[in-house]
C-alpha cells in the first residue's frame, strides 16, 4: 500500500482498503484467447471458405496478414494493461477521506473528503459473475453548478471485496457525521454553562 501509506496525514487512519481479484485475469485470459482465435480464422479465410490458392490475389492475403496481426497485437496490448491496472490500482478509506491511485506510467491520483461521497456504485458484468469480481465506483458530491460528469469519480474494477468496501465506507461515513454532531452537542452545552 505504498502510495496510501505515504499519504496519510498525521493521526489518520486507515479503515480499509480493497483488494485485487486475480481470477479477473481469467477473464481477460479467455477473451484474448478469443480474439487470437478469430486471428487464426482470418489467417485461415481462405482454407475455410475452400478458395483455392489460384484464386486468391496477392492483395487479400496481405489483407488477412494485417487483419490477423492487429488483432493478436490488440489482445496481447489489453491483456499486459489490464494486469498492469489490477497490480498498480490502489484505493482505501481512512477515518478522513477515500484515496486512491491509478496507473503506472500516466498516474491519476484522487482524493475525496468522506463528507463529499455522494455515491458509491458496486456492479459486475458476465465475467465478473463468474469469477466474482465487480468494479466499484465513487463519485463525490457536486458543487455549485457542477454537473455529474465534471465530478471527481474513481473507478477501479477486479476487485473481489467490493461489497465490504462500500460497508466501510458507509460504516466510516456515518461515524464520522456522529463525531461530529457530538463535537458540536459539546461544545454547544459548554457555550450554554459559560453563558450561566
Amino acid at each position: 500500500m505504498g502510495y496510501i501509506e505515504n499519504n496519510l496525514s498525521k493521526d489518520e487512519k486507515v479503515m480499509g482498503s480493497i483488494k485485487h481479484s486475480w481470477a479477473g485475469i481469467i477473464s481477460i485470459f479467455l477473451l484474448c484467447v478469443i480474439m487470437i482465435a478469430c486471428s487464426v480464422v482470418v489467417f485461415k479465410l481462405d482454407a475455410i471458405v475452400g478458395l483455392d490458392k489460384r484464386d486468391k490475389g496477392k492483395s487479400i492475403e496481405i489483407l488477412q496478414i494485417i487483419i490477423g496481426t492487429l488483432i493478436i497485437v490488440l489482445s496481447a496490448t489489453m491483456f499486459i494493461s489490464q494486469i498492469v491496472e489490477i497490480a498498480c490500482a490502489q484505493l482505501a478509506v481512512t477515518d478522513r477521506r477515500i484515496l486512491g491511485r491509478r496507473g503506472f506510467i500516466s498516474k491519476r491520483t484522487t482524493d475525496i473528503l468522506l463528507s463529499k461521497v455522494d455515491t458509491i456504485n458496486v456492479k459486475n458484468g458476465f465475467f465478473g459473475a463468474i469469477f466474482h469480481y465487480y468494479t466499484i465506483e465513487i463519485v463525490s458530491a457536486a458543487s455549485g453548478r457542477m454537473s455529474r460528469a465534471e465530478r471527481a469519480t474513481m473507478m477501479y474494477g477486479y476487485v473481489s471485496n467490493a461489497t465490504e468496501f462500500k460497508k466501510i465506507v458507509l460504516e466510516t461515513i456515518e461515524k464520522v457525521k456522529r463525531d461530529e454532531q457530538l463535537a458540536q452537542a459539546k461544545s454547544l452545552s459548554e457555550a450554554m454553562k459559560a453563558e450561566k
